[in-house]
């Protein structure tokens, strides 16, 4: 007659450990003989009631990654199963594939741990452990031991894996643990609800508003296909082989910036180095934003700010260039400058580069492709929304984005228009609006910093200045140096460092700015 046997409680656990302290060697020899083959048959029952629980990806201290999915029984945690991240497949017990990264869909990994629990079987021997004070009886599944089940000493309590189930609970708080860690959409967001509870209104948010969203969105699907595909890792293989490769990336930076906007630059140009088999990453990242909120102002429709005052105050395209190209010309130079500087050798301590990617990367390519040409009105913008139904359909790991970034827009954009309607200013020199603009770009962004200012400032001239040079400084400064910082960040958990330098490099480019605006502008 099948049962199911009990499980053994933590306090039960602790309690049996001091009692079996008391009793002698012979006595534990005649227990662990005894009880043996009851362990088996309180196993055998167990099996009956196994259940799939939680898949979820482990990282050790060392960096390498592993997915595992719990065995449970009852309301505890018994075992797990481990896959391979690289490849999907169920790992023998006791091997570990080494890899850095998960290439494989998490819910794939979910649809094959309910047949291999159904197909598992149970091997008819028991090996005691000490100092555990535990049986453990292996899971065989395709002729290989995959996990095992715990028995309690007694042959007749099962004993959860309180260790895994600890881990689980851990992952159970990590959406809680990235609110608090995302300070910047937090203090949007708080912002945005106290403002609007001051008020008593709503936001407005206006199609502008809606279109860059929808936009970056777009963007952050088609790069995430073309990382998934390889492209990313395979231009990069081009960019690290001969010389001058912080040179070659800051001008592409720039290139990219002035004709497809600072935010589309990084998209493309951050991931690339992140891929790179370089010394000194960090301070390359830098320099390319360094360079994107300088290069992108030469442009109407470099960066959103930028498009926005072209058309708010219906500025024609050569007197935009004539006004502000002085301070893209000195700031470009400093940067140009200071990529001479630090070492951007191959590593060549790390594994050799393998140059290639699935052909699919061809159709994200071409998506890529299409959809710039919509951002420069070549094509409608709603061509974007046939690319993420292809995307939905066909390759929903690509959906995997960063959707903390697209929240942190909506949340600044409907604070500022808050903010817009509760602190009226008034500006009456170019110098009161360039430093107002400069100066309110390091505490909500240039953005932001562009729409509240705009129904207070006359002259179009120095608030462009303000707006560019202000992109220079904090981290929020430029809504383009959050993007890099969330690409960098998924990458490198520990981004202390990278914020220190950023900001050094950022203060002394903000320096330069106000010095080219006090002589040029």
């Amino acid at each position: 007659m099948k049962f199911e046997p009990p499980i053994l409680s933590n306090f039960e656990q602790i309690s049996a450990a001091e009692e079996y302290k008391t009793l002698s060697e012979h006595e534990k020899c005649d227990i662990i003989l005894r009880n043996g083959p009851k362990a088996v048959s309180t196993a055998r029952n167990t099996r009956n009631y196994l259940k799939a629980g939680k898949v979820w990806v482990s990282r050790t201290p060392g960096g390498e990654v592993i997915i595992k999915a719990a065995l449970l029984y009852r309301y505890a945690v018994v075992g797990i199963l481990e896959f391979s991240p690289s490849t999907g497949s169920l790992l023998p017990k006791g091997y570990h594939d080494v890899s850095f990264k998960v290439s494989v869909s998490l819910s794939a990994v979910r649809k094959k741990v309910k047949t291999i629990v159904n197909g598992l079987e149970l091997a008819e021997v028991a090996e005691y452990r000490e100092p555990e004070r535990n049986f453990a009886i292996p899971l065989v599944y395709e002729g290989k031991i995959v996990a095992h089940l715990k028995v309690h000493y007694d042959g007749e309590h099962i004993v959860p894996d309180y260790p895994v189930m600890q881990e689980i609970r851990d992952t159970t708080t990590e959406v809680i643990r990235r609110f608090i860690g995302e300070w910047l959409f937090s203090f949007a967001f708080g912002g945005l609800l106290l403002t609007s509870l001051y008020l008593r209104r709503l936001p407005n948010y206006s199609f502008d508003d809606f279109t860059v969203i929808y936009t970056l969105f777009v963007f952050l699907v088609i790069l995430k296909g073309l990382n998934k595909k390889g492209f990313v890792r395979y231009v990069a293989s081009r960019f690290e082989r001969g010389r001058f490769i912080p040179q070659k990336l800051v001008v592409l930076t720039a290139l990219l910036s002035i004709f497809v906007t600072n935010d589309v630059a990084l998209l493309t140009v951050v991931p690339l180095t992140l891929a790179l088999n370089i010394r000194d990453v960090d301070r390359l990242i830098i320099l390319e934003v360094l360079t994107a909120n300088s290069a992108s102002a030469l442009s109407p429709f470099g960066n959103p700010q930028n498009i926005f005052i072209y058309y708010h105050y219906n500025v024609y395209p050569l007197e935009f260039v004539g006004e502000i190209w002085p301070f893209v010309a000195t700031t470009f130079g400093v940067i140009i400058l200071l990529s001479y500087f630090g070492k951007h050798d191959a590593n060549t301590t790390k594994l050799p580069v393998v140059a290639k990617y699935k052909k699919e990367a061809i159709l994200y390519l071409g998506f890529f492709v299409v959809f710039v040409l919509s951002v420069l009105r070549f094509l409608p913008l709603w061509v974007g929304v046939g690319i993420v139904v292809y995307v939905i359909l066909f390759d929903k790991e690509s959906l995997k984005i960063d959707y903390f970034l697209l929240a942190t827009f909506g949340v600044f954009f409907g604070f500022t228009d808050n903010l817009r309607e509760m602190i009226p200013i008034v500006l009456h020199t170019s110098k009161e609006i360039f430093f107002y603009a400069s100066g309110l770009s390091q505490v909500i962004s240039n953005v932001p910093a562009t729409l509240f200012l705009s129904d207070f400032a006359l002259n179009w001239k120095p608030l462009l200045w303000g707006v560019s040079v202000g992109g220079f400084g904090t981290l929020i400064a430029s809504l383009a140096s959050l993007i890099s910082y969330r690409l960098y960040k998924e990458q490198f958990e520990d981004s202390r460092r990278f914020l220190v330098r950023f900001h050094l490099y950022n203060y002394a480019l903000l320096f330069v700015g106000v010095v080219a605006y006090l002589l040029f502008g």
